[in-house]
Formats: structure tokens, C-alpha cells, sequence
């Protein structure tokens, strides 16, 4: 039995916008990314909400020529689960802040992959595979909300 249930997603936010100032294209597209994430419960309803933010493209005027585009993408995934199966919040954060982002962020990639192809001027630009979990946890980047601790 699944300790939580991924029942859906949706995109909250997504902005693309060109970058006028871009000077260089090659085949690939080496981007500054900066990921956050928010993690957070409704106990009496037993749901959970995942929000991964991800930015791309920052424009700071030593790289302003190098960057094509801006791209900030905001997706929630939503999950149920089951009071009984956490004995505390500790364990309920370590499953949401493991498992939930893990379930969420091949969305994330694909949605972003598709986005970046659909302006039709630069290269597709993907996000990489990679534990994205383990690396927003190390680097302290997810806020956890209505966990009562």
C-alpha cells in the first residue's frame, strides 16, 4: 500500500520571455537555474501540496549577452494520504520532502523541456536527471507549511 497518493497536478505560474540583449547561440544551452520548493499539509483533510519553483535565465549585467531567454515555472502536485500511516510530522515531511518531489519533478522537466521548444528560437532547453530531492534538502531550499512545528 502507497504511504501517499499523487492525484494531480497544475502549472501556477509560467513566464517565458526572450532576452533582447542575447548576442550568442551554439547548439546547447548552458542556463543559470536556481530551484525552490514548498512543501505543505492540510492534516484534517489529510492532503498534501507540493510546489517546485523553477527559474531560469537570471539576467545579471556581466551575463546579460549570454543569456537567450527568462523562464520562471511554478508547479503543484497535490497528494492524499493517511494520518495513521506517519506515528510523527518528522516522518510525514521525510516521505513528502523525498518521494512527493521526486514524483513531481519529471512534470516539472517535461513541462519546461516543452516550453522552451515552443518559443522556436533557441535550443530545447531540459533540465537535468538528478536527485532533486536529496539536492534541495542539502541545500536547504524547501519551506515546509502547517506542519506545527
Amino acid at each position: 500500500m502507497a504511504i501517499i497518493t499523487f492525484e494531480n497536478y497544475v502549472v501556477d505560474e509560467s513566464f517565458y520571455r526572450v532576452n533582447d540583449a542575447f548576442e550568442n547561440i551554439g547548439e546547447n544551452l548552458s542556463m543559470p537555474v536556481e530551484f525552490s520548493a514548498e512543501i505543505g499539509v492540510e492534516k484534517t483533510q489529510e492532503k498534501a501540496y507540493v510546489i517546485i519553483n523553477i527559474g531560469l535565465g537570471k539576467l545579471e549585467e556581466d551575463t546579460r549577452k549570454q543569456i537567450p531567454f527568462t523562464c520562471n515555472v511554478s508547479v503543484r502536485g497535490i497528494y492524499s494520504y493517511q494520518s495513521e500511516d506517519f506515528e510523527t510530522n518528522a516522518d510525514l515531511k521525510d516521505v513528502l520532502g523525498k518521494n512527493a518531489l521526486a514524483i513531481l519533478y519529471p512534470y516539472v522537466r517535461t513541462y519546461v523541456s516543452t516550453l522552451t521548444n515552443l518559443g522556436n528560437q533557441f535550443p530545447v532547453y531540459t533540465l537535468p536527471v538528478m536527485n532533486f530531492s536529496e539536492i534541495l534538502q542539502k541545500n536547504d531550499l524547501i519551506t515546509f507549511i502547517g506542519f506545527d512545528d
